[in-house]
């Protein structure tokens, strides 16, 4: 099949690039001794989604995890969103379950919550922040930790009674990052989680999802904000 690619803008591709850099990576073994030279010279200078896909496929394979922190910097200050959406979910895989400290320093950037009250905001895309919520809640994978899944928590309900057209696109894709990232923070742990977490987690979920207070009936939740 011929494809004029004439017919749409560049951004038309740039998501199946992506895909195509993730399934590229993943042809690259664990075992291979691949290093922190390597990984910087793998990509190039000038990186574009299929790059993004790459480094991706590099953090599912553990290989992200040999890149030192200070290489760091080249990735996550690029101009293109899929490098640094790869490369921040590509950390977070290799860093799954560890709570790194540095690793969260990394991603707190990406997650206004976790920024002092006073600080400058970085202005980063829903995409970008969505990102950092997701990825954060690998990296304290069963984990069960009380600040961070109080935080995704507030996060899934920060905008549910926000006027829709006040806010910008793809506003609700950090509320369903911040709902998978409560996932994986108290994955498995069933009961346990709720006295560690909230002992009304499941009632103020339960009021997120269905619109329902307990008691007070139904209420003026944004269900196309927090249902998903």
């Amino acid at each position: 099949v011929a494809v004029d690619d004439s017919q749409w803008s560049k951004e038309f591709l740039h998501w199946p690039q992506f895909h195509n850099g993730v399934a590229a990576g993943l042809r690259i073994s664990p075992n291979n001794q691949c290093n922190d030279s390597w990984i910087d010279f793998c990509v190039p200078q000038e990186l574009d989604p299929q790059s993004g896909g790459i480094l991706l496929a590099l953090g599912l394979n553990g290989i992200l995890k040999k890149l030192p922190l200070v290489h760091w910097y080249r990735f996550v200050t690029q101009q293109c969103d899929l490098v640094n959406v790869g490369f921040i979910l590509g950390a977070a895989v290799a860093y799954r379950g560890t709570k790194d400290i540095k690793v969260t320093k990394v991603l707190s950037v990406y997650i206004p919550a976790l920024l002092p009250p006073e600080s400058a905001s970085f202005n980063h895309s829903n995409s970008i922040q969505a990102t950092g919520l997701l990825s954060m809640g690998l990296v304290y994978m069963n984990s069960c930790d009380r600040l961070m899944a109080s935080i995704m928590l507030r996060e899934i309900a920060k905008n549910a009674y926000t006027d829709p057209s006040t806010l910008d696109s793809d506003y609700e894709g950090c509320a369903l990052a911040a709902g998978f990232s409560l996932g994986f923070m108290t994955l498995g742990l069933g009961e346990n989680a709720l006295p560690v977490v909230d002992p009304q987690l499941r009632n103020k979920l339960h009021s997120l999802m269905t619109g329902r207070i307990a008691d007070e009936g139904t209420s003026s939740i944004n269900l196309d904000v927090t249902s998903p």
